[in-house]
């Protein structure tokens, strides 16, 4: 017997074995298909040392089974594990179909039997096969365990309970495969891993440390042309309204409001998601060094929620009372951005043991048991996109800046470059110091980089250092967002494209700052977090939409760019006629702002933005990984459907007599 030692081959027997027809039919399909969903099934019910009097630590007791020949195959397992901590330790075993009915379940069940009570010292042991699992039952007499009766799990089944001679059972116990949190515990350990890592752990588990890297690197350019079309949209018309603003001026006038009004409100959810994302992935940030600092802390959902609300807050401050510093806040943010990667990277790449370039650079996995591996790479791009999204900040803040037809194209393509750059160099460095994928992945700390800065310094206060100066970009970061989605979100009110807008549209007479609309962001943004105390996959869900309401908007406005752009209809500013007093607006003349590309090259550029965003976009609807249940399904579709549905039919029945596109203001 084989110790598993979460190798590639030890993975793929006990997958196999569990997931085989046989095993299907006599135990039923848990859902284990994938390395992460069965190392949330280990953690969750290791043997603890209250069984064996604190002699070791929780351990993980599966055994891989092998004729004794060095070279033979593997046949399967047998574990020993704690379901409930009011139920004895039980003993299982899953055969390869190949060796069925040989007698190898039986023979290594008793080894296992005699190590665990001569080296553990347990005389309280269980194996609880189901009612109709007659193969099992054989195993266990075979071992010398006895009948003791029926149970029923959690899961609504009914088991047959076999003892070791003498065990007592506690007549009150339910078990369940995922032990006795069943449920939250398996979604708090497979499902928060990925609402808090987004970005990782989606890239690596669909693609891998490759896949990753030229995941990353498609996403860079994809993102940069497309941030180039919406740079010349942002100079030719720089205003807070953004994409529904260009959809009007650019779209045919026949559907000009109807298309400017949908876009207008997917950018609405897409920010409103972001902002709510980015300070709840704060909160779990802070219960991340927590742990780190307290390792016996269990982190909550609703501990997470309230840290959420306590980012919220400080956003929320910046944005109104202390306004006039939101400018030099963010200019101190952008130094700590660069200082603080110089910090991070050179120790971690100094201290961490490396990976080879093979490794990193030809090592693709496909986690997600997708059919083919260009499916698993294109799934993995989302990871990437939502690093990437939401670099047109600078346009919803537009009526604040001066010289923004010229300032707002330029702090847009510095803002992909350095962050693509600085992403990117992150990225391979975090793949070269990576060590063990299946422990960084399932780390207790919430984001992997974090045990990745703790396996590589063996510090915990030089990781804490470390991981802090990412938590203090994330928290600014928030603060941002909340300012750019507050300004969509108060421009759309301004253009009547909102419930109640005459009153969300006010701003304060002496900041001239949208305090309402900062405020109603600010609690849409709170009642998003309270989704993460029920149910982190919901919430996943949710930031889903960030992608997909950007990528909307932006997939609107390129396509319509494009058309314009290759009829000739957008002339150079210096043909305007000199009568003309409104250009850029709906109905009006459009002309090239300061910043436009040559034609040919604006025309490819064009196309590969329109591409780009189309892959992902589709491919954001995706779960990530399969079969499909409903505790993973990607709800980002439904929430796109009914967001398509109320913004539609509040436009048919109220909207299309109110919302008469993008409001434009003329001095004489």
């Amino acid at each position: 017997m084989e110790l598993f030692d979460y190798s590639e081959n030890h993975y793929r027997c006990l997958l196999s074995a569990m997931n085989s027809p046989t095993a299907h039919a006599c135990m039923g399909d848990f859902g284990i298909r994938t390395h992460a969903e069965f190392d949330s099934l280990n953690r969750a019910t290791r043997l603890s040392p209250s069984v064996t009097g604190g002699k070791i630590p929780d351990i993980d007791i599966y055994y891989l089974l092998k004729l004794q020949d060095a070279t033979a195959p593997l046949m399967g397992a047998v574990s020993l594990t704690q379901r409930s901590t009011i139920a004895p330790p039980d003993i299982g075993w899953c055969i390869l179909e190949p060796f069925m009915g040989r007698g190898y379940a039986a023979e290594a069940g008793k080894r296992l039997l005699g190590m665990v009570q001569e080296c553990l010292g347990i005389r309280n042991l269980i194996a609880w096969p189901g009612v109709n699992n007659e193969r099992s039952r054989r195993v266990a007499e075979k071992i010398g365990l006895v009948l003791e009766g029926e149970v029923e799990d959690e899961e609504g089944g009914l088991n047959v309970v076999y003892v070791l001679p003498g065990t007592v059972l506690d007549e009150d116990v339910r078990l369940s495969l995922w032990g006795e949190d069943s449920t939250s515990q398996f979604l708090e350990d497979k499902e928060a891993n990925i609402v808090s890592a987004v970005t990782f752990q989606v890239l690596y588990a669909n693609g891998g440390p490759a896949g990753a890297i030229y995941g990353f690197l498609v996403v860079w350019i994809g993102s940069l042309c497309t941030y180039l079309c919406l740079s010349e949209l942002a100079s030719m018309a720089p205003t807070s309204g953004g994409q529904y603003h260009w959809v009007s001026m650019l779209a045919p006038e026949p559907c000009q409001k109807f298309l400017s009004y949908i876009t207008g409100w997917l950018t609405i959810t897409g920010w409103q998601a972001a902002n709510a994302s980015g300070a709840f992935n704060s909160g779990i940030f802070i219960q991340g060094l927590i742990t780190l600092c307290n390792p016996a802390h269990v982190p909550k959902g609703w501990q997470n929620t309230l840290l959420s609300w306590t980012v919220l807050a400080f956003a929320v401050s910046i944005n109104t009372i202390a306004s006039s510093l939101l400018a030099k806040f963010e200019g101190l943010i952008l130094i700590l951005h660069i200082v603080g990667f110089i910090a991070i990277l050179i120790p971690l790449t100094y201290l961490a043991p490396h990976a080879s370039a093979q490794d990193v650079f030809g090592t693709f996995i496909n986690v997600g048991g997708w059919n083919t591996q260009a499916y698993s790479f294109f799934i993995g791009l989302v990871g990437s996109a939502y690093a990437f999204v939401g670099a047109d900040a600078a346009v919803h803040m537009a009526e604040e800046i001066k010289d923004s037809a010229v300032v707002i194209p330029q702090a847009i393509l510095f803002s992909v470059a350095i962050n693509g750059a600085l992403g990117l160099a992150m990225l391979i460095a975090i793949l070269f110091c990576l060590g063990d994928p299946s422990t960084v992945l399932q780390t207790p700390l919430g984001f992997p980089f974090i045990q990745v800065f703790l396996d590589a310094t063996k510090s915990i206060p030089g990781t804490a250092i470390m991981a802090s100066i990412v938590l203090v970009l994330g928290i600014s970061s928030t603060t941002g967002l909340l300012a750019s989605s507050s300004r969509m979100f108060w421009s759309f009110a301004r253009d009547h494209g909102l419930p109640f807008s005459e009153r969300i549209s006010r701003v304060d007479g002496r900041t001239s700052i949208p305090v309402t609309a900062v405020g109603i962001t600010a609690t849409v943004s709170v009642l998003l977090t309270l989704i993460g105390i029920g149910s982190s996959v919901a919430f996943n869900d949710i930031i889903s939409i960030t992608v997909v309401g950007l990528y909307a908007s932006y997939l609107l406005a390129t396509t319509l760019l494009l058309w314009r752009r290759v009829t000739g209809a957008i002339r150079p500013n210096d043909e305007t006629p000199f009568e003309t007093t409104i250009v850029n607006a709906p109905g009006s003349v459009l002309t090239w702002g300061p910043f436009k590309m040559p034609r040919l090259i604006g025309i490819i550029i064009n196309v590969l933005a329109i591409t780009y965003l189309v892959i992902v976009f589709l491919f954001a609807f995706w779960p990530p990984a399969q079969p499909v249940q409903p505790s993973t399904m990607n709800y980002a579709c439904l929430v796109f459907g009914f967001v398509s549905i109320v913004s539609v039919g509040w436009y048919l029945t109220v909207a299309r007599k109110d919302y008469k596109g993008p409001v434009v203001e003329v001095q004489y």
